[in-house]
Parts: structure tokens; C-alpha cells; sequence
């Protein structure tokens, strides 16, 4: 008979589950603090911004400008008020200023090579020294001094004064940089009183009124509007990208004898030889029109030496809505023939300076045709050679126009 007292057989050893058998994951390590700069002079620790990480591969030894912004928060005009170029400063303006000039002269590292203060912010261009121990703390400081001394003025005048938390900067690499804040700077009144005046000219106007543009196209613009009345002659200036530059400043020269001769140079001054008349023209103050690609905002924000043009009634800016699935390229050829057409219908005339600028090369079209004996068998206008319904009716034309 079988006995009953036997063991009964292990079950089979369950597997434990993966999950189980894996070791447990080890807390997160706590974050590291953020390291802090040293007790500066005035007793407190200062902890240098973010934004100073995107230019640890400068060498700072070899000195660095700044070009440094700072405001008030909320907006509010407690340093003065515009009038025209200038800036009329309140007390707490003027306070403003003497804090700036008394820090530059405690700090021996740093040199104040430009500023402005505006009604509601402070520019300023901060050169540091070359050796300095520490540029990037005595940067911040200099920032932070200047800030907690205009609140302690402001406190004493009974105004409430909140600034926006750090500051904005930039690193100016090149020489070109440099000229560009300078021009920034010293034009920024004259930019606020366009812009926030009581009639403010830099308004853009859309769609533009003129018997120039085409009614079936949506143009926009701001500035010397009277450009577009008919009375004025337009020379539309479209210069190669190929030009050698050697032969830039003859190309420039010459295009400048339209300009005596009467002519309002239109363009996009985009390329070298174009951007170089542009500059000639700024500097003989003579008027241009500006064809840009892209829309322009309601408010346009004038930039570089556009705040001096706009005030003296010498720059118009113009932007044309592109058609729905234009490329780039196609939008810059159609441009550049829309401009040319704007400059016939003005009765003046339309210029193409080809890679070589030779006398025989330079290819003109008129609103009228060429007569026979003045008609040379050269390069044509971009427009023409794409089949232009003028193709015809406007063969280049003598050289000599100019």
C-alpha cells in the first residue's frame, strides 16, 4: 500500500521577473551650484549672466568692445523726453548720467566710448582693456553699479524705478561692427522722434498711390513718397554682382553723373558695386529709392544712417508682396524688372553694368526708342533677354547718356 507519509515534489522554481533582477537606479546627482563670481569692491557678489557662455572661445586678453542695452521695466519715459535729435534728460536722466561718467573713472579696465541715455533705456559702447583680470565680472558690474546708484537717485526724487532683469549685449568682432553701433547710437534720438513723434513719418503706407505702379500689383512703402508723383525722373541702377573690385569706384563715379544730371537713382543696393553707390550717395546727401524683398512692418524701424535720410526727405523705401510660389530668384528678377518698368514710366531711364564695365558694355533702355544710328549690338538688360514684351522697343541705347 502506498505510503501516504511521502514528500510530496517540489514545484518547479517560478523565474523571477527581468525587472526584478536589475539593480535599482541610483538617485539623480544633485545639480551643481552655479559658480559665483568673487566679492567685488562693493561688498557684494555679483553672479556673471548666461548669455557671457556663447563667448568663452574669445580671448578676452586681448581687450573687447561691447555694445551693451538696458531698460526700464515696464517702458515709461522717466529719463527725459525727445526733442528732435536730442534728448532733453530729467533729473533722474541727468543722474543717470553722472552715475555712468563716476563708474567708468572708479573702474580703470573699462572705457566708456559711447552712450545715450533715451527716455526709456541706456545704450552704451564698453571698451575693456586689454590685461584685465577679470573682463566678463567687470562687465556685469560696471551694468549693476550703474543701475543700483540710478535707483538709489530715483528713490530719493520720489519715483519708482524698476529695470529689466540683466542685460543685452553684444561682442563687436570687426571694425564694420564697431562704425555701426556708433552710428546706431548717435542717431537713436533722432530714430525714436521719427518713429515715436507726434506725426510719425516712418508709418508705412499700404497699398501705395502712384501712376507708376501698377494697380494690379500690392506695393508698400515709407519715407519720401513724392519720389512717385511723376515729376521726378527715376534712373533704375542695376549693377553685377561680377564686377571686378577695382573697377567699383569708376562704376560708382559714373552712376553719380546721373545724379547731377537730375536723375533719382532707384535699385535693391545689394550687390558690392550697388552697396558702394549707396554709400556715395549717403555722403553727397542726394535722394534714392530703396527696393527691399521682403514686407515691411506697420511701424518701420529705420536702420544705420536711414534715420538722417528719412528726417532730411531723402529715402523712400519700397516693398512689393511677391506672387504665391515665386522662388527667391524668380522674385529678385521679377523685382528687378519692376523696377526698371517704374523708372520708364517716370520718364527716366534703366541701367545695366554687365561683370565687364567697359564704355561699349553698359547697356541703357529709355521709354522711347533708340534710334538706329545710336542702337549697339551689346549686352542686353537681364529683363530684355528673358522676353520682355520691350525687348523690341528698348534695345541698349548710346553709352554715352551719362
Amino acid at each position: 500500500m502506498p505510503n501516504s507519509k511521502l514528500p510530496r515534489p517540489a514545484s518547479p522554481a517560478q523565474p523571477r521577473p527581468a525587472s526584478a533582477a536589475q539593480p535599482r537606479p541610483a538617485s539623480p546627482a544633485q545639480p551643481r551650484p552655479r559658480p559665483v563670481s568673487p566679492v567685488l569692491q562693493t561688498g557684494r557678489r555679483y553672479r556673471a549672466p548666461a548669455r557671457y557662455r556663447r563667448y568663452q572661445g574669445y580671448d578676452y586678453s586681448r581687450g573687447a568692445v561691447f555694445f551693451i542695452t538696458f531698460g526700464i521695466e515696464p517702458r515709461r519715459p522717466l529719463f527725459g523726453t525727445v526733442v528732435g535729435a536730442t534728448v532733453a534728460h530729467s533729473p533722474l536722466g541727468l543722474a543717470a548720467l553722472e552715475t555712468l561718467e563716476r563708474e567708468t573713472h572708479r573702474n580703470p579696465d573699462l572705457v566708456l566710448y559711447g552712450s545715450v541715455i533715451m527716455p526709456d533705456h541706456v545704450h552704451l559702447r564698453l571698451y575693456v582693456r586689454p590685461g584685465a583680470a577679470d573682463p566678463l565680472t567687470a562687465v556685469g558690474a560696471f551694468v549693476g553699479n550703474v543701475k543700483r546708484w540710478t535707483t538709489w537717485r530715483a528713490k530719493q526724487l520720489g519715483i519708482e524705478l524698476v529695470w529689466e532683469p540683466n542685460y543685452y549685449d553684444r561682442l563687436c568682432l570687426s571694425r564694420e561692427i564697431i562704425e555701426l553701433v556708433e552710428k546706431y547710437i548717435a542717431n537713436n534720438p533722432l530714430k525714436w522722434s521719427l518713429m515715436h513723434g507726434p506725426n510719425p513719418p516712418l508709418k508705412v503706407i499700404e497699398p501705395l498711390d502712384s501712376p507708376l505702379l501698377p494697380e494690379s500689383e500690392w506695393w508698400t512703402g515709407v519715407g519720401a513718397g513724392g519720389f512717385l508723383d511723376g515729376d521726378h525722373k527715376l534712373a533704375a541702377m542695376q549693377l553685377s554682382r561680377q564686377i571686378a573690385p577695382g573697377e567699383v569706384a569708376a562704376v560708382v563715379s559714373r552712376c553719380l553723373t546721373a545724379v547731377e544730371k537730375g536723375y533719382t537713382p532707384i535699385s535693391t543696393f545689394i550687390s558690392p558695386a550697388e552697396l558702394a553707390l549707396k554709400r556715395a550717395l549717403i555722403e553727397r546727401g542726394a535722394p534714392m529709392v530703396r527696393v527691399v524683398p521682403d514686407p515691411l512692418a506697420t511701424v518701420y524701424r529705420p536702420k544705420e544712417d536711414e534715420p538722417v535720410q528719412f528726417a532730411a526727405g531723402r529715402l523712400l523705401l519700397l516693398s512689393r508682396v511677391a506672387a504665391a510660389g515665386d522662388s527667391r530668384s524668380t522674385a529678385w528678377h521679377s523685382l528687378n524688372d519692376a523696377i526698371a518698368e517704374m523708372a520708364l514710366a517716370s520718364g527716366g531711364a534703366a541701367l545695366y553694368v554687365p561683370s565687364s564695365p567697359s564704355l561699349k558694355d553698359w547697356a541703357y533702355r529709355t521709354a522711347r526708342p533708340c534710334p538706329a544710328s545710336a542702337v549697339l549690338q551689346t549686352a542686353r538688360p537681364p529683363s530684355c533677354e528673358r522676353g520682355s514684351s520691350n525687348r523690341a522697343e528698348n534695345l541698349p541705347c548710346h553709352p554715352q547718356m551719362w
